[in-house]
Parts: structure tokens; C-alpha cells; sequence
């Protein structure tokens, strides 16, 4: 996550894809922010790390927490768009 907020920061707009086993799946389009500190990035810290917990990756503490507002959803079934409805 080195570059994570420098990329954020250059451009804020961000598109995060998920799929299932049977490739369904949404695109989330929308703007994110990155916190190093305050309410965003303790209720994370407090979620992930608050019973000490390590991270897959070695981490005892979150770097950050980013913050996605989502302006529009989109469903994806076998590799096609269907539809698209917007949150605003």
C-alpha cells in the first residue's frame, strides 16, 4: 500500500469489481478517501487490530483506511453487464 495514497490523492475516482464462483458479480464506481488518522481510521483500526490481531501480512496496525463514496452500481452476471442503477 506504498503508493495507495499518493495514487488517491493524484485521482480520487476508483472502480472496485467483485465476483462469485459462478463470475456474478457488482462494479462499484465511486470517489475514495484516505485517512491516517481520525474517526475513519480508528473504527478501523478498532475493527481489524483492536484484540491484537496480525494482519495476513504481518501488520499489528492499519496504514490507513480508505473510504469509498459509491456513485453508481453495477450488475455483472457471466462476464455481462446488466443494468446499472445509480446511488444518487
Amino acid at each position: 500500500m506504498k503508493n495507495t495514497p499518493k495514487n488517491i490523492l493524484t485521482n480520487p475516482n476508483v472502480v472496485l469489481t467483485t465476483f462469485n464462483e459462478k463470475w456474478e458479480g457488482f462494479r462499484l464506481f465511486g470517489e475514495a478517501d484516505y485517512y491516517t488518522s481520525g474517526e475513519h481510521f480508528d473504527f478501523c483500526k478498532n475493527t481489524f487490530f483492536g484484540n491484537s490481531e496480525v494482519s495476513p501480512f504481518g501488520a499489528t496496525e492499519p496504514k490507513g483506511a480508505i473510504v469509498t463514496t459509491v456513485d453508481e452500481l453495477e450488475e455483472i452476471k457471466r462476464g455481462r453487464k446488466h443494468g446499472n442503477s445509480s446511488t444518487k
